[in-house]
């Protein structure tokens, strides 16, 4: 088996910076980009330039800072399949005016726990 443990940690600055340039042209720089994420199975098989063997699983996103995932019972949690880092359109007043205030992710974190009778499998990630 293997263990893995990423930490990352970014000024709100760099952050701003890096999704105001992410866009492909000027008039997708201020736009919210949504991600969907998948876990990618390639069933065993490594890639070859040919075949790429790949399933992919959507993960279902639960957002913690929401009234209805606060609670400590598990059975109502709501989750989604996009999410966010930045949004700056939803603090803006009037078209062409800048933001009055942003929304962005303060905190990521990916779980993956691999089933104790079977390490091959894992449990859903969330």
């Amino acid at each position: 088996g293997t263990n893995y443990y990423n930490d990352c940690t970014m000024s709100l600055a760099d952050v701003l910076t890096a999704a105001r340039v992410f866009g492909t042209s000027a008039d997708q720089a201020k736009e919210t980009l949504f991600y969907d994420l998948y876990v990618q199975d390639l069933a065993g098989s490594a890639a070859t330039a040919s075949t790429w063997p790949e399933d992919l699983y959507p993960v279902p996103i639960k957002v913690t800072n929401i009234a209805v995932n606060s609670n400590a019972a598990s059975t109502d949690d709501l989750y989604v399949r996009r999410f966010f880092m930045l949004d700056e359109t939803a603090g803006v007043e009037t078209w062409g005016s800048t933001a009055v205030g942003i929304t962005y992710a303060a905190t990521l974190e990916f779980s993956i726990t691999l089933q104790s009778e079977d390490v091959t499998k894992m449990y859903a990630p969330v």
